[in-house]
């Protein structure tokens, strides 16, 4: 139970400190990717001494899908706005997510071939 606390607060600090980071310097970033990207250096300096993190995402993970049952509702909120826009979402998703798998592959390219010369 220690280790999920210890692990669990590390996550929680990690996603306080890209909150304030986002505020307090007006970064324009969402504060949750700063607080992941908090988290990836938490995770990177501190290699050998991890495991309380990782246990504790391990336990969050059980409970991931509790995380869907909000857009779930907003679903059942707005779906006749739903209905309406059908057409111009399902061309966004379509579209959008093999442009954007696309373009990060070519960006990964192009930083891997950066990173080897």
């Amino acid at each position: 139970m220690i280790r999920f606390v210890l692990g669990f607060s590390v996550i929680l600090i990690c996603q306080f400190g890209g909150e304030w980071i986002h505020e307090a310097l007006s970064v324009h970033l969402p504060a949750p990717i700063i607080g992941m990207m908090l988290l990836f250096l938490v995770l990177h300096i501190s290699k050998k001494r991890n495991f309380f993190i990782l246990s504790s995402g391990k336990v969050l993970l059980n409970y991931l899908p509790l995380f869907f049952i909000p857009a779930g509702a907003g679903i059942a909120l707005y779906w006749d706005l739903l209905q309406q826009e059908f057409w111009p979402i399902f061309f966004a998703i379509v579209l959008g997510t093999p442009i954007s798998f696309v373009l990060t592959l070519l960006l990964f390219q192009w930083l891997r071939s950066l990173s080897k010369s």
